[in-house]
């Protein structure tokens, strides 16, 4: 197996099961958790239950944060700063990147989102932040990649350009919102292996064929270097996706009349 990884990726034809760098890491330091992937691999794992432990907020607090948000907001917007203090590479119209704010990780609190797109291939990132106890702003997640927030405090990001993506599937990462935390916890970063792909390198003989138990051709890697069949890979995907919604983030674009109007809310 660690040859079929070495000369995957040597070739560019694929990253088998070594997990790929994500680049989701952080931008800088913002007193953030990374999100981590645990390093065995086991089909029958799913994201651990929600913590139930998140207190409400106070008026004050909120009407902190909310004050917080806006500041960073106006940086990102007449300043081009970044939450950690870097300067945008703005590529394209600054004002279509988006912000919402919102409680979007269900601990009953307000969340800033910021969805970066017109910067430069670097800076482009979908993040969540919030108010620490001391009253700075402390990140929650951030990828690079396409995201979509989910019930139950679960952030899928799928990336599609990278080296493992087939027409029908886009390896993707998982994680969930820990409230003990403060942060989500990435619990999957899913790639597959393709028979066919590798046969097409010379490759062959590198196949996991005693993984595939089904004999589809594909086998998958929801963490690690162990490849699961087809039917390991759908059950575990089933036991933690299947009563998911997605959830409908109210972006809006940043303009100064979209934080203006952020501004006025909290009033």
């Amino acid at each position: 197996m660690k040859r079929l990884c070495a000369a995957a990726a040597l070739l560019l034809v694929l990253t088998g099961c070594a997990r790929m760098e994500i680049p989701g890491t952080p931008e800088a330091p913002e007193s953030a958790a990374e999100t981590t992937v645990p390093t065995e691999t086991s089909a029958t794992d799913a994201p651990p239950e929600p913590s139930t432990q998140a207190a409400s907020p106070d008026v004050d607090e909120t009407a902190k944060a909310r004050d917080l948000y806006i500041k960073t907001l106006t940086d990102l917007h007449d300043r081009k700063l970044l939450p950690n203090g870097n300067a945008l590479a703005v590529v394209g119209d600054l004002e279509a990147n988006r912000f919402a704010v919102c409680d979007i990780d269900g601990d009953e609190r307000e969340e800033l989102l910021l969805e970066i797109t017109q910067a430069d291939v670097n800076d482009t990132f979908t993040a969540v932040y919030d108010m620490d106890s001391d009253g700075d702003l402390r990140r929650e997640v951030r990828y690079a990649a396409q995201v979509s927030f989910w019930s139950g405090g679960i952030v899928i990001a799928e990336y599609p350009d990278a080296a493992e993506s087939e027409q029908d599937f886009i390896p993707y990462a998982a994680a969930q919102y820990d409230a003990d935390q403060d942060v989500y916890t990435e619990f999957a970063y899913v790639s597959a292996i393709d028979r066919a792909k590798l046969a097409a390198a010379g490759l062959l003989d590198e196949y996991p064929e005693d993984a595939d138990t089904s004999s589809t051709g594909r086998v998958y890697c929801i963490r690690g270097d162990n490849p699961v069949d087809v039917t390991e890979y759908e059950a575990w995907y089933a036991s933690w996706h299947t009563e998911l919604t997605a959830q409908d983030v109210p972006y809006q674009t940043l303009t100064a009349e979209h934080i203006e109007e952020l501004t006025k809310e909290g009033q």
